[in-house]
């Protein structure tokens, strides 16, 4: 028997039973990661609607420029300030310009891959914390 519940739930349901949300890069939309759609091209997620009308030169500033493992400090509005590892991407200039919404794991399918994953994990320790705010993000001690 499974003794971690969680109201009448069981862990695994809870954290497993949502489909993962995209935003749309056009309209901003929140859509279910299945009926969201790819563009190989640009890189980018959309909605059907503006899938049909988007053009890939109107995004090219916008083209991130790869990622990394970062500490975030999040300020959640009920759980207060904790810190955790997040994915990071940069924009061409090398400022950072998303990050996934949950704190990551170390993953992989073989042992070696987990072992990779943590390494590049631990290199997030000897880089500045971020903090995100409404304009973007900043590093922890500068305004």
């Amino acid at each position: 028997m499974n003794k971690f519940k969680f109201s009448g739930k069981k862990l695994e349901d809870i954290f497993f039973s949502e489909e993962p949300i995209i935003i749309c890069k056009k309209c901003n939309k929140k859509i279910k990661y299945n009926d969201s759609l790819f563009c190989e091209k640009c890189g980018w997620d959309f909605c059907e609607k503006c899938f049909k009308k988007h053009k890939c030169e109107d995004l090219a500033e916008d083209r991130l420029d790869g990622w990394n493992y970062r500490v975030v400090e999040v300020n959640h509005p009920t759980a207060g300030k904790f810190y955790c590892i997040k994915e990071v991407y940069y924009d061409k200039s090398g400022k950072p310009k998303m990050q996934t919404v949950e704190a990551m794991s170390p993953y992989g399918e073989t042992l070696e891959e987990i072992k990779e994953c943590v390494d590049m994990m631990k290199a997030a320790f000897n880089k500045p914390v971020l903090r995100e705010n409404k304009k973007g993000f900043i590093i922890k001690g500068q305004k």
